[in-house]
């Protein structure tokens, strides 16, 4: 990254949507898609963050991301595992990566939940994912 962007004032990197592999670990957990990423993200982060930059990542507040990238989900789903239903598992999985900043899209939420969740919290959480510093992440 020798393009001038931390010269310029850049600090973040973020990898949106179509990073995640189409199905989750059998321990329910997230995971990268290994073609797109052989390395693994922990290694993306480590890379970065030895080049003073932090790492933000993308996820979904349903059950399924945007879209599935190109991809063919083996279910027939049209959009990758979102944290719906797993966002502590997913704020630990994020946090044990090392992950500094998350990007936590609204895409195919059903609109009853949209409703309910109107409010967001302070100390820097949403209705679904806990705050950062439960994780041991600041």
């Amino acid at each position: 990254l020798d393009n001038g962007m931390r010269a310029a004032g850049w600090s973040y990197i973020n990898l949106d949507d179509c990073w995640v592999d189409l199905e989750r670990t059998a321990a329910g957990e997230l995971t990268w898609d290994r073609s797109r990423f052989p390395s693994g993200i922990p290694a993306l982060i480590d890379w970065l963050h030895s080049r003073s930059f932090l790492f933000g990542l993308y996820t979904a507040a349903g059950n399924l991301t945007c879209s599935t990238g190109g991809r063919v989900s083996p279910t027939g789903a049209k959009g990758a595992p979102g944290s719906g239903g797993h966002y502590a598992q997913d704020a630990a999985t994020f946090a044990s990566w090392g992950v500094d900043y998350i990007k936590l899209d609204w895409c195919r939420m059903p609109d009853a939940e949209l409703l309910q969740m109107q409010v967001i919290p302070p100390a820097h959480s949403t209705p679904h994912m806990p705050n950062p510093g439960s994780t041991g992440r600041r």
